[in-house]
């Protein structure tokens, strides 16, 4: 998270009312000038952490990495929300996938600026890293859950990336592993102004 307080809250309702109970929460503050400790306070069993300078997505998503005990990791950006039962679809993937598989990924709503809003359906799974090297098949992040021993053979985020770190980490998970998906809608997008998504120079 970065600022927007409002945003944050709205994150955490949503990981609150996940139907799978056995989860961590860490909350990487990315050096906000608003009060986010203040807002975590409110949520029970969630764990805060700030950084002294501001690092960037890719450096907070590695923090958070760190932090987690986790055998899984699934992220979440505080401008997304996720669908009740999210953790639970995708952990039971997991469950029924071989090995090979190292990602689990979900359909997602996003929501633009202006009001509209266009639905991404998922299709790709099992070795996509030929198509994956083509065009992002996984984007967004809030919508992927991965193994923690994969992220730790591969690498995690390149925070040296001013955007797009998630693309480059699908990359490198796609070479080495499969990929499955939950064929539902379970991540809700919220495009922000200013977002460096919609600033072609700054990507």
């Amino acid at each position: 998270v970065y600022n927007q307080p409002q945003l944050l809250r709205e994150a955490l309702d949503s990981v609150a009312k996940q139907t799978y109970a056995a989860f961590e929460v860490i909350v990487v503050d990315d050096n906000s000038t608003a009060d986010m400790k203040a807002v975590v306070e409110k949520y029970s069993d969630v764990r805060f952490i700030s950084h002294d300078d501001n690092r960037g997505a890719g450096a907070a998503r590695n923090t958070g990495i760190e932090a987690a005990a986790g055998e899984y990791v699934a992220f979440l950006d505080a401008d997304d929300t996720w669908k009740p039962t999210k953790l639970e679809k995708q952990r039971r993937v997991f469950a029924e996938s071989s090995q090979e598989v190292g990602l689990v990924y979900t359909g997602f709503v996003q929501y633009e600026t202006d009001g509209t809003e266009w639905i991404h359906t998922p299709s790709a799974a099992g070795d996509i890293y030929l198509d994956e090297l083509e065009q992002d098949r996984i984007h967004p992040t809030s919508t992927v859950m991965v193994r923690r021993d994969v992220v730790d053979e591969v690498g995690g985020f390149d925070a040296s990336l001013p955007s797009r770190q998630d693309y480059d980490l699908w990359i490198r998970i796609t070479e080495h592993y499969e990929v499955a998906y939950v064929d539902d809608i379970l991540v809700e997008k919220h495009e922000q102004e200013g977002s460096i998504s919609k600033d072609f120079d700054s990507r």
